[in-house]
């Protein structure tokens, strides 16, 4: 199955990252590990919501999907402190895990990318017992914007968690049985796009199968997972 990446940097200028351009340099994803058992804890709570309840989302935004965005959303996170940048990995978690709770729920909407905004309904009440003011809040934000235009984001929103998300998101649209096109805005996921096509290819297109085992035996495959 062939998935073909585009890069379009313009989207991400209201992120204010330091550096938004293309880089010359291959970045060195060794030397920013995240390890199967980071994710493992997450593996119930995943398959509870997405596939215990399988009538609350299509068929692209299973918990395979989820498991995939969240390595690479951590893998993206480890590169970004290594920069320099602080990064909430408790709200990008669970902002991973929580962003298609809705997903199957636009079909008869006339909006068809209204389930960030049911989302971030449905998930309010349950973050708001969970976690500290601020993180619930920006929980909810992320849930509620991950879908929209990149431009359409309030500043607000607009945080180092919110662009990870985002970015590890994207990574997963050649999964996508309509869509086979990687779109990417920033170069750090252009530059993991690669290890996404062949987790998407192991796991979604060949026999491996979509479980939570074969996700990761692909991803330590694949270097995107350490043992």
């Amino acid at each position: 199955m062939l998935i073909k990446t585009e890069y379009h940097p313009e989207l991400a200028s209201q992120f204010h990252l330091q550096d938004n351009h293309r880089r010359a340099e291959r970045i060195p994803w060794e030397n920013y590990p995240v390890s199967v058992e980071e994710v493992l804890p997450y593996r119930d709570v995943i398959e509870k919501i997405y596939d215990t309840f399988p009538s609350e989302h299509d068929s692209d935004h299973d918990s395979g999907h989820i498991l995939r965005t969240l390595i690479y959303a951590l893998k993206l996170s480890r590169y970004y402190e290594g920069q320099g940048y602080e990064v909430d990995e408790e709200v990008l978690t669970w902002s991973v895990i929580l962003h298609d709770i809705k997903s199957n729920h636009h079909e008869d909407r006339e909006d068809p990318d209204n389930h960030g905004f049911m989302g971030a309904v449905y998930v309010e009440p349950f973050v708001k017992s969970g976690f500290t003011p601020d993180k619930a809040r920006q929980i909810t934000e992320n849930v509620r914007w991950h879908n929209k235009p990149p431009n359409a984001v309030p500043a607000e929103v607009a945080t180092i968690e919110h662009l990870i998300l985002r970015a590890a998101d994207s990574l997963e649209l050649g999964r996508m049985k309509e869509e086979r096109t990687i779109i990417v805005f920033v170069d750090e996921a252009r530059q993991m796009a690669p290890f996404a096509e062949q987790l998407i290819a192991q796991t979604v297109y060949q026999f491996q199968g979509n479980t939570f085992d074969n996700i990761t035996r692909a991803a330590l495959d694949a270097g995107l997972l350490v043992a």
